[in-house]
C-alpha cells in the first residue's frame, strides 16, 4: 500500500488549550474525574462551534442561515484527560474552518484572558445540593449521565481556566492510499496537517 499526499491549498487555524477542569464552573456544576475521563473520548470529531447554540427539546441546535454565530465552525481531533495535584484538566486540540474567524484567531483576540472555549452537553446530574441561600443557584455533579456535544468558543467560559493557549494556521492536504499493483480498489481520505432533570449545561 502507497500513500500519497497533496496539498489543496485550503487554509485552516488549529487552536488547543483547556478545555475544562476539575471543580465547579461558574453556573455552579462540575464533572467528576472518571466522567471527564471517558468524555475525552466523545469529544473527539465533535463540533466547534461560535458561542453555544441554542438548546431545543433538549437537544443543541445549530445555526444553519450561513452566519457563523451558533454555527459549526470546525471540529475537535484530539482530546486528553491529565491529573493534577488538586484534580485534573482536560485539554484539546481543533481545527477551525471558516474563514470568516481567521482574523479574529490570527490577532490573537481569543487568546486574551477573558476569552475562551465552553463546553456543551446534556445529562442527568447524579448528585444535587440545594442552594443555601434563597435565589441561589444549586450545585450540581455529573458522575455517569452527559452526552458532549460541542466546544464553543466564548467570552468570559463558564470554566476559568478554559482557554485558548496556541493558534497556528495550517494547510489542508488529501492523502490517497492505493493498493499494490494490479488492484482495483482505490480509496482517498481527508487529512488535516501542520428536572428528574435533563440538563442542557454550557
Amino acid at each position: 500500500e502507497a500513500r500519497i499526499e497533496a496539498s489543496t491549498g485550503k487554509s485552516i487555524m488549529r487552536i488547543s488549550g483547556v478545555a475544562f477542569t476539575s471543580g465547579l464552573n461558574k453556573n455552579n456544576w462540575g464533572i467528576r474525574p472518571e466522567l471527564a475521563s471517558r468524555l475525552t473520548a466523545e469529544m473527539i470529531g465533535s463540533d466547534v462551534t461560535l458561542n453555544h447554540p441554542k438548546a431545543e427539546m433538549g437537544r443543541f441546535s445549530r445555526n444553519m442561515d450561513g452566519g457563523v454565530d451558533e454555527a459549526t465552525v470546525g471540529i475537535v481531533t484530539e482530546a486528553s484527560y491529565h491529573a493534577t495535584g488538586d484534580g485534573y484538566q482536560v485539554r484539546y486540540v481543533a481545527e477551525v474552518h471558516r474563514t470568516e474567524l481567521f482574523a479574529s484567531l490570527e490577532s490573537g483576540l481569543w487568546m486574551r484572558p477573558e476569552y475562551g472555549v465552553s463546553i456543551g452537553g446534556t445529562g442527568i446530574p447524579s448528585e444535587i445540593i440545594e442552594a443555601d441561600e434563597e435565589g441561589g443557584r444549586p450545585t450540581m455533579w455529573f458522575a455517569e449521565d452527559f452526552e458532549f456535544d460541542h466546544l464553543a468558543i466564548v467570552h468570559r467560559p463558564a470554566y476559568a481556566d478554559a482557554n485558548i493557549e496556541t493558534v497556528e494556521k495550517v494547510i489542508a492536504t488529501e492523502t490517497f492510499k492505493c493498493q499494490a499493483t494490479g488492484s482495483t480498489d482505490y480509496s482517498k481520505v481527508n487529512n488535516m496537517t501542520e428536572e428528574q432533570i435533563e440538563l442542557t449545561a454550557s
